[in-house]
This record gives structure tokens, C-alpha cells and sequence, in this order.
């Protein structure tokens, strides 16, 4: 049974880490075995990596303005520096050793910025077809296409 680490959140407010069950339940559903990790310092990600067969970057707030090169937008939500400091290590160091890795939503910003790509920081800013990107519906719920480009 592989083994698949999923990055989690932290209240810092209530002191609490953090994780939608739907993460662990799809994990199991798959047949693997779900371990949440904590945001560690990043020098901890070789010896997280050396117990896991995989990460699942999970989802959340915001990822730091500074790792995008950017100044921070008017708009940009709650930041986390040590999730964002842990992550990236992690996914560097995942990448470094070959192994597997799912971005879902954030995390999939946090591939983004590790691969040497760029993540618009206000969809809404910068969207020609002005959609609305945070739905009002049950989460489940698709609430608009995404499209992929070659490049």
C-alpha cells in the first residue's frame, strides 16, 4: 500500500492544522495510505520523501506573493510562509528524486511556481471573459470550462 503525504493548513488563530477528509477518502479510495504532514521546516522535506511514495499537494489559501516575483496584490487572501516555505522544498525535492506529485488547486500553483511558471495573482483582474471564478454552488459542482493551450 504506497504510502501518499498531503500538505495541510494551519489556523494559527486556533492553533490547529487542517485538511478536507475528501483528500484522505480519495487517497484511500485509490488504494494507498493517507499521511497529513504538517508544514516542517524545509530542510525536513528529504527525510519526509524518504517515507512516501507520493505527495498530494493540497488545496488552500494563497501562495506568497514574493515566490511569484510580485508585489502582493490588493486583494490577495491570508498567507501562510512556512506552508509555502515547506512545499516548495517538498516539490523541489520530490521532483529531485522522481517522485509523483498532484497539485489540486494551490498546489497546483505551488507546480506552477516550482516548474518556473506564472500564476495570475486576481483572476478577476485579468480574465477577458470575466467569469465568475469562486462558484456559489456546492463545491462539487463544475461551475466553468478550463481550456488548455499548448504553448
Amino acid at each position: 500500500m504506497p504510502v501518499i503525504g498531503i500538505t495541510s493548513g494551519v489556523d494559527y488563530k486556533k492553533e490547529v492544522g487542517w485538511l478536507g477528509l475528501k483528500y484522505i477518502e480519495a487517497i484511500l479510495a485509490a488504494g494507498g495510505l493517507p499521511l497529513v504532514l504538517p508544514n516542517l521546516p524545509p530542510d525536513k522535506a528529504p527525510e519526509v520523501l524518504s517515507v512516501l511514495q507520493g505527495v498530494l499537494l493540497s488545496g488552500g489559501g494563497d501562495l506568497g506573493s514574493f515566490y511569484l516575483k510580485e508585489n502582493p496584490h490588493p486583494s490577495l487572501g491570508e498567507i501562510d510562509p512556512k506552508r509555502d516555505a515547506f512545499e516548495l522544498a517538498l516539490i523541489l525535492e520530490a521532483l529531485r528524486v522522481n517522485k509523483p506529485v498532484l497539485g489540486i488547486c494551490r498546489g497546483a500553483q505551488v507546480l506552477a511556481v516550482v516548474s518556473g511558471g506564472r500564476i495570475i495573482q486576481h483572476l478577476e483582474d485579468n480574465s477577458p471573459s470575466r467569469i465568475q471564478h469562486n462558484q456559489i454552488a456546492p463545491r462539487w459542482y463544475s461551475s466553468h470550462k478550463v481550456e488548455i493551450a499548448e504553448r
